[in-house]
């Protein structure tokens, strides 16, 4: 299977999956799955000290406190509040719908493209990744090519981890990240800088997916 199929059929089968999720991808399930991401990272902690090091000489403290941390911390967030979250809330009619009872109910938004950059090449693939379980969402997760045993190591971590109906990687340069953003993709998660955000933009534009895009490009290391 040639990458381009690979990656059509990593968007099918978490596409066919949606449905199902809804239903059954509640709130025991996600903080498993949350359970499961932390108790990995926790794990492979000295190779991702390690992957992050060989890709460009971050220390250990500051891989330890900027990259695993944050997505740990996140976790324990998510867990504390997840239920909560969760919940309808009522809201009181307007004038024109006297009578009548609302209440909002969060849903999740279905299958998530989650693009990383290379100087945060950890925190800033999984932190997102943790939010988009906690809302239901399966994702696809694109990590940078300019850091390559991190990216490795991500596939590897998410391999282990989840089933790819769930979370899968797809490695790949920028031709790879464009041929991801051709898919409809219900939500896409960005971090980069403007320039490259304005083509993730445009192109979640034509399936009206939504976005989150976190720019900068000021940040090396």
């Amino acid at each position: 299977m040639n990458q381009h199929d690979r990656i059509a059929a990593a968007f099918d089968l978490q596409k066919a999956g949606t449905p199902r999720r809804r239903v059954e991808f509640g709130l025991s399930e996600r903080l498993a799955a949350l359970e499961a991401l932390k108790a990995t990272i926790e794990r492979r902690e000295p190779d991702i000290i390690a992957a992050i090091a060989e890709d460009f000489a971050k220390p250990e403290a500051e891989t330890i406190f900027s990259e695993i941390m944050p997505v740990t911390q996140e976790i324990a967030h998510v867990r504390r509040h997840l239920k909560r979250w969760m919940k309808p809330q009522r809201v009181a009619p307007t004038m024109a719908t006297l009578g009548t009872s609302a209440e909002i109910r969060p849903e999740p938004r279905g299958v998530c493209l989650i693009i990383a950059p290379w100087n945060y090449p950890f925190n800033l693939m999984f932190s997102p990744l943790v939010s988009a379980l906690a809302a239901g969402n399966s994702a696809i997760l694109k990590p940078s090519e300019m850091t390559p045993a991190t990216s490795r190591l991500i596939a590897q971590i998410v391999a282990e981890t989840f089933e790819p109906d769930l979370v899968t990687v797809i490695e790949g340069d920028k031709e790879v990240a464009g041929r991801l953003l051709e898919l409809p993709f219900d939500h896409i998660f960005f971090t980069g800088s403007p320039q490259v955000g304005k083509i993730v933009m445009a192109a979640a534009a034509k399936n009206l997916a939504s976005v989150t895009l976190e720019l900068g490009g000021k940040s090396p290391t």
